[in-house]
């Protein structure tokens, strides 16, 4: 069974430099902390593809780069999970009500309330042979809520029950590590269904 996130493509924090060789620096601090191995980089039209992370200032691509104090552009690969335990969806009309003093609830009146939300939960898990693996889908989690939602792009959700896609908020998420599979990442994710909102590209 598949059920996959697909992140948008984001503003990078600060600017980035390069001098020739496969390695990429950011100017600010952090600025890559939410970018993981596999992603695509993008520095003016040119993209790149991050091979490894030396840490949360430098990344080393695919091919080498020449740049000097640019703005870039970032989007993670898709975050499928191996498993899930379950997925709740809670699809709510819940209207304005004005109860009726002293009569039965069916004498109260219904009007158009907030409107139609649908919220999905999903649990799961992501298994791998590797840590780096494991640290590369944690970074994957971690970049789905850091606050540029909606105002940059929406995260698209499919699932295989029922067979279907959906534009998602992100509203929470929170993983584990088990204590005997070191392996093994359990991720609990809560969206909202939305309006597309598109991506930078």
């Amino acid at each position: 069974m598949a059920y996959e996130i697909q992140p948008y493509e984001k503003w990078g924090d600060g600017e980035v430099n390069a001098t020739g060789t496969t390695q990429i620096v950011a100017e600010q601090s952090k600025a890559f902390r939410n970018v993981a191995v596999g992603a695509t980089i993008k520095i003016d039209t040119t993209e790149y593809t991050v091979v490894t992370k030396v840490d949360e200032e430098t990344v080393n691509v695919n091919t080498a780069v020449t740049c000097s104090n640019k703005k870039w552009k970032y989007k993670n690969p898709n975050l499928t999970l191996s498993g899930i335990y379950y997925v709740k969806h809670n699809k709510s009309d819940k209207p304005t009500l004005s109860p009726i003093a002293i009569n039965d609830a069916n004498k109260a009146y219904a009007s158009t309330g907030q409107g139609v939300v649908r919220d999905i939960t999903l649990s799961g898990f992501i298994q791998s042979t590797t840590m780096a693996n494991i640290y590369k889908y944690a970074t994957i989690l971690e970049s789905l809520a850091d606050g540029t939602q909606c105002r940059q792009g929406t995260c698209v959700y499919t699932e295989d029950v029922p067979p279907r896609s959906s534009y998602v908020w992100i509203t929470s998420l929170n993983w584990q590590f088990s204590r005997d599979k070191p392996k093994w990442l359990d991720v609990m994710i809560n969206m909202v269904e939305c309006k597309n909102r598109g991506s930078l590209n």
